[in-house]
């Protein structure tokens, strides 16, 4: 019976003890989000741990809850996909980001305001 009521008291000790989280906050390129699991390549330039059409939809979603962009598709020759998501707000640091498949990788590149 006393290790019931110990059991209990620690129980209620845990269950009201502040826990901290530790919030990730995704790293930041010009203002653009970088997806988590991202390898930089060079400067603004980054392979995707997504599939096309997942990374496509991430910066689709995130630019119109924004309204800081719009997607247009690309004419590419054979073996490329390319999606360009351009930014419509000139106050952001960032003007497009091309997002393509090349063989089996994705890339994407956040090209940078004048």
């Amino acid at each position: 019976m006393r290790y019931l009521v110990l059991l209990i008291i620690l129980s209620i000790q845990l269950l009201i003890m502040p826990v901290e989280v530790e919030a990730k906050t995704p790293a930041v390129y010009l203002g653009v989000p970088i997806l988590e699991g991202s390898k930089e390549i060079s400067s603004g330039r980054f392979k995707s741990p997504r599939n096309l059409k997942k990374t496509v939809k991430y910066y689709q979603r995130w630019a119109a809850a924004r309204r800081e962009g719009k997607v247009i598709k690309l004419i590419t020759p054979p073996g490329i996909k390319v999606v360009y998501l351009h930014g419509t707000k000139e106050e952001t640091k960032w003007e497009g980001i091309n997002i393509y498949q090349y063989q089996r990788d994705i890339f994407y590149y956040i090209i940078e305001r004048d």
